[in-house]
C-alpha cells in the first residue's frame, strides 16, 4: 500500500489527499511596504501545479512590522493588503494553504532593528556580528504581541487561507521563550516549562479566539535548541501535551536555531536514531506521535528519500512529511514521489560553518526568487554568491527602509482599506545634527580635524589615477563624520564583509557590532591598501580605485 497517497482529515476538518506537505520557507518577496506580490502568486501558482493538492504552508508572514526576520517578509498588521493576500491564496486554488506566523524576537538583523526584543537581555546571536543584543520586552508589550498573533490569524482568514502555523521553532520568539538559555525572568512569563511556555499557549488561544470554526490552527515546534542549558526533548513532550489540551490541529516537529543549525544537519547532537543525513529529528518525532493522541504529527528536516518516508509513516511515527528544501529547487517533486520517484539529492557546502550555513540558506532563498519571477532554478549558483547577495541585499534595504517602516508603525491605530493604495505618511522634518569634534589626533593623511570632506574644496573634473584625495580615504571620513547616513552605513559595511571575506582578515567591533557606524577594523599593516581601495572605490563613485 502507498502511504504517500493515503488522505488525512486535520481535526479541524481539512481534508489533504496525500502525506507530503510544502512546508514552510523564507521567501523574501515582498514589496517596500511588506505586502503581497504577483511574485508570491506566481510561485503558489508553481508549486500548486507539482503539489497535487497537497498542503501548501506559506512562508513566515510577520506580526509586527517593526521587527522582521527579512526585509521583504509580508507584514500581517493592520496595514495588510488582504485583497493581495487573497490573489496568492486563489492562485494556489487546487491545494490548501496555511500561513506560517512568526516574530523574530533577538532574531531581527541589525540591518531591520538596531535593538531588538527577547524575553530577556542577552548576548547577540553570534553570527558574523549580524545582529545586535536585545533588550528585554515588558509585559504589557507580550500582551501586545501575543494579540498581534490573533489579529493576524483574523486577517489570514479573511483572505480565504484555510488556516495558521504559530511559529516556535529554529530560535524565533516563541521559542526563545521555551528555551531556559535565552528565557531567565523570574514573572508569569518564564520559570518552569508552563511558564515558558505560556507565551506560545497564549498566541494559540489569540488566533484560536478571532478565527470561526473549521479554520486550521497548527503549531511548528522545536524538538532542541541542541545547546547546554536551553530547550531539552523532554521540555519539548511536555509541550506538546499543553498543545494537545489547548486543541490545536497539527504540531510540526523540526529543531536547532541560528546558533545551532540543526535544520541543516550542522550539529553532532542529531544522535544515531535520526541517521544524520535523513530525518534529522525522526527519534523526537515518535516521542511527539505518543504525547499528542489524535492530533497528527508532521515531520520536516532532513527527509530526502522515498523509502525514508514510507518507513516513517509505515512505523507510525509521524502523519505527515515536510519537504522545504526539495520543492525550492524541484517544485514537481511531490507529483514524483506519488508516482513512485525515489526521492531528490540536493547539494552540499564545504564552505567554513557559519558562512556555510547563511550561504546555504539564502542559496534556496535565491531559487525560490527565481520561482517567483517566472524563471528556472539555478543549480548552479554559489553558495558563497548567494551569502554575500544576503548581506548586501539586506543591508541596503534593510537601512532604506527602516524609516519608512517607523511611519507606518506610528500612522494611527485605525486600519486602512484592505487592498488600496495607501499613502506613506509625511515624513517629519530632520533635525540638523551638530557636527561633532573629534578630540584626538587624526591621522597624517586626515583633513584638518572638525571639517567635513564635503566642505574640502572640490577639484574640476575627474581625478587622476594613481592620486588620492583626502576625502575619499576612510579613515579621514570616519573621523570628521563619526555619524554617517544609512548610504554611508552601506559602504562601510560592504568593505568590512570584503574584508572578513575576501582577505580573511579579523575584525575588532564595539557595541553597535560589525556592520554598525563605530566599527573600527583590525588589520594587519600589510593589508592596509588593499582595505583603503575597498573603500576608496566604493566613494568614487565611477567603480574604480583612485
Amino acid at each position: 500500500m502507498n502511504r504517500l497517497a493515503t488522505p488525512l482529515t486535520l481535526p479541524s476538518g481539512l481534508v489533504l489527499p496525500h502525506r507530503i506537505v510544502k512546508a514552510a520557507m523564507t521567501e523574501n518577496l515582498a514589496d517596500v511596504d511588506n505586502q503581497p506580490t504577483v511574485r508570491h502568486e506566481r510561485l503558489y501558482r508553481r508549486w500548486a501545479e507539482g503539489a497535487a493538492g497537497g498542503l501548501l504552508v506559506t512562508g513566515n508572514l510577520m506580526v509586527d512590522r517593526r521587527f522582521l526576520e527579512r526585509s521583504r517578509n509580508i507584514v500581517a498588521d493592520r496595514h495588510l493588503d488582504v485583497a493581495g493576500l487573497r490573489r496568492v491564496r486563489e492562485a494556489a486554488a487546487s491545494s490548501p494553504v496555511i500561513a506560517q506566523l512568526n516574530h523574530p524576537g533577538r532574531q531581527t538583523n541589525r540591518f531591520l532593528a538596531s535593538r531588538p526584543v527577547a524575553p530577556s537581555a542577552s548576548d547577540a546571536v553570534p553570527m558574523l556580528g549580524l545582529f545586535a543584543r536585545p533588550r528585554a520586552l515588558e509585559a504589557s508589550e507580550i500582551e501586545a504581541i501575543v494579540a498581534g498573533f490573533g489579529s493576524a490569524a483574523a486577517l489570514c482568514e479573511e483572505a480565504g487561507l484555510d488556516g495558521v502555523q504559530v511559529h516556535a521553532a529554529h530560535g524565533y520568539l516563541l521559542a526563545q521563550f521555551l528555551s531556559p538559555h535565552v528565557n531567565r525572568r523570574t514573572d508569569e512569563w518564564g520559570g518552569d516549562v508552563t511558564g515558558r511556555a505560556r507565551a506560545l499557549l497564549s498566541a494559540v488561544r489569540a488566533a484560536r479566539r478571532s478565527t470561526g470554526d473549521g479554520f486550521t490552527v497548527a503549531v511548528k515546534l522545536n524538538s532542541s535548541d541542541f545547546r547546554h542549558g536551553g530547550f531539552t526533548e523532554d521540555d519539548a513532550e511536555q509541550v506538546v501535551r499543553l498543545l494537545v489540551e489547548e486543541g490545536v490541529d497539527l504540531i510540526e516537529i523540526s529543531g536547532g536555531t541560528y546558533e545551532s543549525p540543526a535544520l541543516f544537519g550542522e550539529v553532532a547532537e542529531l544522535g544515531a536514531g535520526s541517521n544524520a543525513k535523513e530525518a534529522y529529528f525522526a527519534a523526537f518525532a515518535r516521542r511527539a506521535r505518543a504525547a499528542a493522541g489524535g492530533v497528527p504529527v508532521m515531520l520536516t528536516g532532513g527527509i530526502r528519500t522515498r523509502a525514508v518516508m514510507e518507513s516513517l509513516l509505515d512505523e507510525g511515527g509521524v502523519d505527515l512529511i515536510g519537504l522545504g528544501r526539495p520543492v525550492a529547487i524541484d517544485p514537481d517533486l511531490p507529483v514524483k514521489l506519488l508516482a513512485g520517484a525515489d526521492g531528490a539529492v540536493l547539494p552540499r557546502y564545504t564552505l567554513p560553518t557559519v558562512i556555510g550555513f547563511a550561504g546555504e540558506s539564502e542559496w534556496y532563498e535565491n531559487q525560490i526568487g527565481r520561482l517567483g519571477a517566472g524563471r528556472e532554478v539555478k543549480p548552479g549558483l554559489h553558495a558563497a554568491v548567494a551569502a554575500t547577495a544576503f548581506v548586501g541585499g539586506e543591508l541596503v534595504r534593510g537601512l532604506a527602509a527602516r524609516r519608512r517602516r517607523a511611519r507606518l508603525v506610528a500612522a494611527g491605530a485605525e486600519p486602512a482599506s484592505y487592498g488600496q493604495h495607501r499613502p506613506t505618511p509625511a515624513r517629519p522634518p530632520r533635525r540638523r545634527r551638530r557636527r561633532a569634534r573629534v578630540l584626538r589626533t587624526a591621522p597624517p593623511h586626515a583633513p584638518p580635524v572638525g571639517r567635513r570632506p564635503n566642505q574640502e574644496k572640490r577639484r574640476r573634473g575627474p581625478a587622476k589615477r594613481g592620486t588620492r584625495r583626502p576625502e575619499l580615504l576612510p579613515w579621514s571620513w570616519r573621523e570628521s563624520n563619526p555619524r554617517p547616513r544609512a548610504s554611508n552605513q552601506v559602504f562601510s559595511g560592504c568593505s568590512q564583509w570584503c574584508r572578513f571575506f575576501c582577505l580573511g582578515a579579523r575584525t575588532d567591533t564595539s557595541p553597535t557590532g560589525l556592520f554598525g557606524m563605530k566599527s573600527r577594523p583590525t588589520l594587519p599593516t600589510e593589508v592596509w591598501p588593499a582595505s583603503l581601495l575597498v573603500d576608496a572605490r566604493f566613494r568614487a563613485g565611477d567603480g574604480r580605485p583612485d
